[in-house]
């Protein structure tokens, strides 16, 4: 059997591969992967509306109905706290139509700021006014936003 004869360079080359490899095998020997399982839960707020009290009949619409000027017109609401964090509530309208019929039209509930705790359902009084003062607003339409914000611990 022969070997080859090699130059200084081409020695130093292999050498230099040799140890590399021997390296990698002493790594892949020296090395452990640890797997650490993780679990937790999200905060999550959520509120629901219902026309019952048993949040079987989801509330997708509120139709006042015919509005005569100068009157006060109540629908009761049945509002849920869906997350899993205590919360309390907001609202606001939006998306008037006509956009001046917030000018004679106002909405407002009695809640009183409590505090909702998960799964909670409480009653709400929404109660729509309508000015004295319109005029030329035959049709309505807007969209009541109830926001649930979390409560701190």
């Amino acid at each position: 059997m022969e070997f080859l004869d090699l130059d200084t360079g081409a020695k130093a080359f292999l050498a230099f591969l040799l140890a590399l490899m021997l390296a990698g095998a002493a790594y892949a020997l020296l090395t452990y992967t640890l797997t650490i399982p993780n679990t937790g839960n999200v905060i999550t707020v959520g509120v629901e509306a219902y026309w019952d009290s048993n949040a079987t009949v989801p509330v997708e619409q509120i139709d006042w109905g015919n509005c005569t000027p100068g009157a006060n017109y109540t629908r009761i609401i049945y509002i849920l706290n869906s997350g899993n964090a205590p919360c309390n509530l907001t609202f606001q309208t939006e998306n008037w139509n006509p956009i001046n019929a917030s000018n004679y039209i106002n909405i407002s509930w009695n809640y009183t700021g409590q505090i909702l705790q998960p799964n909670q359902i409480i009653p709400v009084e929404l109660e729509l006014s309508v000015s004295d003062q319109i005029s030329g607003i035959e049709q309505f339409s807007f969209d009541l936003k109830i926001t649930a914000l979390e409560v701190s611990p």
